[in-house]
């Protein structure tokens, strides 16, 4: 607690600093796969986490990974509610794990771009899909799809960023939050429009002012 300059009084400071006291004690293979975890928010999935961690390096298993994550929960991150098992291989994370993670510094790029990596992958297989079988895994992971929206800008990974921006547009027009479906496919058609391959990106946003009874509009975009 002293270290990190907190008060021993405030929960929050107690926290932080158990946290910094589990990260030291981790064995010294399983420290590097913390940076992966660091890019996370709200939900972890061990399937993509291990996807995540053999782009990175070969030598991050499914083992090593499912060994970080039960030495978090036998350090006591359970009891704390910093980390909670909600079944299906996913880990809800607490908002101050992902802070005190990030606040170590930047993470490396090669974990960057192996999460943005995977988290596109997920996020374009889900993105045809009708809404009830979309809900569910965009209510887990939505927050990691916006955040790899964000990384994939700044590593300039075109691809991924297209997948990822028209996946979340996908979802916000399925659940008729059309302000945001205009805004995303707007900002697709800007991306695509120097590739000439924004047609896609203009016809949903001519679907959306059709739903919404604006023809005139619709009649633009199509």
């Amino acid at each position: 607690i002293a270290e990190l300059g907190l008060s021993e009084q405030e929960e929050q400071g107690r926290l932080l600093g158990t946290l910094r006291f589990v990260e030291q004690g981790l064995p010294e293979q399983l420290r590097p796969v913390m940076e992966l975890v660091a890019l996370h928010e709200a939900y972890l999935n061990a399937d993509y986490l291990e996807a995540m961690a053999k782009q990175v390096d070969a030598d991050w298993t499914r083992q090593r990974t499912d060994d970080l994550v039960a030495a978090l929960a036998n350090a006591g991150l359970v009891r704390a509610g910093l980390l909670r098992d909600v079944g299906i291989g996913n880990q809800e994370i607490h908002p101050l794990l992902t802070s005190y993670l990030r606040s170590r510094g930047e993470v490396p790029g090669a974990c960057q771009r192996a999460f943005v990596d995977i988290m596109a992958r997920v996020a374009d297989e889900l993105a045809q899909r009708p809404y009830h079988e979309q809900h569910f895994p965009f209510l887990l992971y939505g927050a990691n799809f916006h955040f790899a929206l964000h990384l994939s800008q700044l590593l300039a990974m075109d691809y991924q960023f297209a997948a990822l921006t028209q996946s979340l547009a996908a979802y916000a027009q399925n659940s008729r939050n059309f302000v945001e479906a205009s805004r995303l496919y707007t900002e697709l058609a800007r991306h695509t429009a120097a590739r000439a391959e924004e047609a896609g990106a203009y016809h949903q946003l001519g679907r959306i002012a059709e739903e919404q009874r604006d023809f005139a509009t619709a009649r633009e975009w199509y």
